[in-house]
């Protein structure tokens, strides 16, 4: 019988905040190292033309 781990909720919930704070600090590392062009070529959100 195979018995798989279960994950709390705030272990999973901390763990997700961490992975985040990593992408943050990644992208503004890479923002320093390249300028304003990082955020334009990065995933997210569309912003409507004005």
């Amino acid at each position: 019988m195979l018995v798989t781990p279960t994950v709390d909720g705030p272990v999973l919930y901390s763990a997700t905040l961490a992975a985040d704070a990593l992408a943050v600090l990644a992208t503004g590392w890479l923002c320093d190292r390249f300028g304003a062009r990082v955020p334009a070529v990065l995933p997210g959100r569309r912003r409507e033309p004005a």
